[in-house]
């Protein structure tokens, strides 16, 4: 049994490999917020027949009915491959370019009803968190592939706070430290030691829960699998999500190294 959990956890924090990748073209997707009051849809960009810029739609969410709330140009190409929402629907964080991970000056870029508030590049990223390291090194900081640099394939990203107080953090495995951005004007946040401690409580309770998700229910006829229906291709988009989501955690709970998670590890 050690044997086992010892290969889990190497391969959760396994080696830094470059890897073939491929896309499909981006297609309209919606994301709720935590407590699903809220909902974001994003409509892709495209150059033909006309040149349009991705557009995403807040909405709030009630009894099953979506409200409009308010509406934005994204500054993306195509667009986002991840989209967060906070719960208070003020805020919208997305997270990197499509067909294009870790590319491009809309790596990590924040928005609200006005419109983008601000945009980061990964150089930017991550020179707010190893400002001495040069571009030519960060292949032996994290994956990449021929199309991408996946800088956040294991990270933690959560909300804090309300209003005009509410901040942004992700936690990266490479470098095992939260990044923190305050949304109202997207600056950088520099944590204090209390500050860390309470974002690294809120990574262990959402790595606990993570692990504690029970199996993804509704798993679709097989004839669905063959045909890849919709009820198909979501079922999997969860089922991929969940393991995701245990693999991160198992990193996650590794690296803070609390003794009362080695029995759940």
């Amino acid at each position: 049994m050690k044997l086992i959990c010892l290969v889990f956890i190497s391969f959760a924090l396994g080696l830094q490999t470059a890897k073939a990748d491929t896309w499909e073209s981006p297609k309209p997707f919606s994301v709720h917020s935590s407590k699903s009051n809220f909902v974001a849809r994003v409509e892709p960009g495209s150059f033909a027949p006309t040149k349009q810029k991705p557009v995403l739609t807040v909405f709030t969410v009630a009894a099953g009915v979506q409200v409009e709330q308010w509406k934005v140009e994204l500054a993306n190409l195509f667009s986002p491959v991840t989209v967060l929402i906070s719960d208070d629907g003020q805020y919208v964080v997305t997270l990197d370019d499509h067909s294009s991970v870790g590319c491009g000056d809309t790596v990590l870029a924040f928005y609200a009803k006005q419109g983008l508030i601000k945009k980061r590049s990964l150089e930017e990223v991550l020179a707010e968190v190893q400002p001495q390291v040069r571009e030519s090194d960060y292949r032996n900081l994290f994956t990449h592939s021929v199309s991408s640099r996946h800088w956040r394939e294991r990270g933690v990203m959560l909300f804090d706070g309300i209003g005009a107080n509410i901040r942004f953090g992700i936690w990266l495995d490479w470098t095992a430290q939260w990044l923190v951005w305050r949304l109202s004007d997207g600056s950088a946040v520099k944590l204090s030691p209390q500050e860390s401690r309470i974002w690294k409580s809120r990574g262990l309770s959402w790595a606990r829960a993570a692990l504690a998700e029970p199996e993804v229910p509704g798993r679709p006829a097989r004839e669905e699998f063959r045909q890849w229906t919709v009820t198909a291709m979501e079922w999997s988009r969860r089922v991929r999500a969940r393991f995701h989501n245990q693999i991160t955690a198992c990193r996650y709970l590794a690296y803070s190294k609390d003794p009362g998670d080695l029995e759940l590890l």
